[in-house]
């Protein structure tokens, strides 16, 4: 049996306020959901190999005092999550298994948790 590990990535907040963070497991261009199987991929120099299919069930992010875990579909292409950061830097934010994450600033002002 595989174990698939978590990621750990240093991360940090230039000004306080609600963020979101989309959790990916291909990139954006790829069209395919979490849980997806991908072809190989000629690329200029060399090919991608094939992606395996895996079981994802959940999604989860932890950073800085906020820790949740939320349902994801196997046609999900991300799971987007929302929270209140304040500005500085977050040595030990841990990504379930994903391997491409994306954050941007939504407000200064605190705002709904999950999108």
């Amino acid at each position: 049996m595989t174990c698939i590990r978590n990621g750990i990535w240093n991360i940090e907040v230039q000004r306080d306020g609600e963020y979101q963070f989309s959790l990916r497991r291909w990139p954006v261009e790829a069209d395919a959901g979490l849980a997806a199987a991908l072809p190989p991929v000629q690329v200029t120099d060399g090919e991608y190999p094939a992606g395996k299919s895996l079981p994802i069930a959940r999604a989860r992010l932890s950073v800085a005092g906020f820790d949740e875990a939320r349902p994801v579909g196997s046609e999900d292409r991300a799971a987007i999550d929302r929270c209140v950061q304040p500005r500085g830097r977050r040595p030990r934010g841990r990504v379930s298994g994903g391997l491409r994450s994306h954050r941007s600033r939504i407000t200064a002002a605190p705002g709904p948790r999950w999108s």
